[in-house]
Parts: structure tokens; sequence; C-alpha cells
């Protein structure tokens, strides 16, 4: 078996995202040559994701639906600066009302680093970035187990300290050791308790 990764040459290239989920790997010299002009995007569309990276390094791309797909850059489509590029549902299928709402580029995988979920209903896991490698990119895979009327609302490199924040206006604030290390496909657990409320974001961060 031949591992055609070995045979990529490592180039540095810009990846943008949008929030309509077109995503497209730029040269260096075509963002260069662009004189700081606006991307190439569709009306009303904008920028969420510009990652300055390699070309063997990885990004994965996390759904609201609790899916994720992992993304070597060389497979994403190149095109000069000022064009569209694709819909990431070209590269990879998606359901119709599925969207991206997390990129995170990786640029080594890594045993001591970890990714925290959180879930609208209130739901939070943390799970080792090695459970997130794949060998196949066609296909998008489980990174958080949901139940029926739940969201992602946001997926995190884990930083020491953890903060969740609902639509009514409370927080809860604790140490992301206290959330247990689990594989992509299970729920996780509770991670704040709600009463007519829901989730709106959750951050892990520094002191």
């Amino acid at each position: 078996k031949i591992d055609t990764t070995v045979m990529i040459p490592k180039e540095s290239v810009i990846v943008v995202i949008s929030n309509e989920g077109y995503i497209k790997r730029v040269s260096t010299r075509s963002y260069s040559s662009a004189n700081g002009e606006e991307t190439g995007l569709k009306e009303n569309d904008y920028v969420t994701h510009l990652f300055n990276i390699t070309t063997t390094d990885v990004i994965l791309l996390f759904t609201n639906m609790g899916n994720y797909l992992y993304l070597p850059v060389y497979e994403i489509p190149e095109v000069k600066w000022k064009e569209l590029g694709k819909h990431i549902s070209n590269v990879i299928g998606l359901s119709p009302e599925e969207r991206v709402i997390q990129g995170i580029p990786i640029y080594d995988f890594d045993d001591d680093k970890y990714i925290t979920s959180f879930t609208k209903n209130g739901m939070i896991k943390r799970t080792n970035l090695n459970d997130f490698i794949v060998s196949r990119y066609s296909k998008a895979y489980t990174a958080i187990k949901l139940k029926e009327d739940d969201l992602v609302k946001n997926v995190l490199v884990t930083k020491p300290n953890i903060l969740i924040v609902t639509k009514t206006g409370y927080y809860l604030n604790y140490s992301a050791n206290e959330v247990p290390i689990t594989g992509p496909k299970s729920a996780g657990v509770k991670g704040i308790n709600l009463k007519d409320d829901e989730v709106i974001s959750g951050i892990t961060y520094d002191d």
C-alpha cells in the first residue's frame, strides 16, 4: 500500500469558508495579487473562516446536526481569490438543512488535544482529537449523538476553562476537566440545567 499523502507537495495556501457553506483553497500568489480586495462571494454571503494553512494539513468541519467532515487541505478545490469556490455539499454530501458552524485547522494530531462540543439543549462533551482521524474523506461522520430536537451550537479545541451562555442571560463557568472524555458517537453529559431556555454559545478559554 502506498500512502499518497507523502507525495503531496507542502505549499502554503489560504482556505476560505463562507456563511452559506462555500469553501475554496487559494494560492498565496492569488491572495497577494488581490491587494486587499474582497474575495468572491454570493450576494449577502460573508466569510466565517480564513485559514493560513498548508496543503498537508487537515481542517475539521463541524455541522449543526452533530456531524463532522475530515477535509485534507489538498482535497479542497483550488480557485482564484475572486472566484466563488464550491459548496461544501458538492465536496462531501450533507443533508439540505445541515450547515457548517465551525471549522478547526489541525496542524498536527496530538494525544494531549481535545475537542469540546456544546449543544442547544445544554449537552457538552470532550473528545480526544485523535478520535476524529478517518481514512476515507468522502462522507460525514458523527461527532456527537443528538436527541431529535437538539442542535450543536459550538465546537472548539479544549482550553482549561468552560463558559456556557443561555438565551435568557444565564451563564455557567467551570473547569474543562469536569467534563468526561468520550468518543465521537456518544451524547456527552448535561453541561447546564435549563428551564424554558436554550444554550446560545459555549466557549473554552485559558486563565
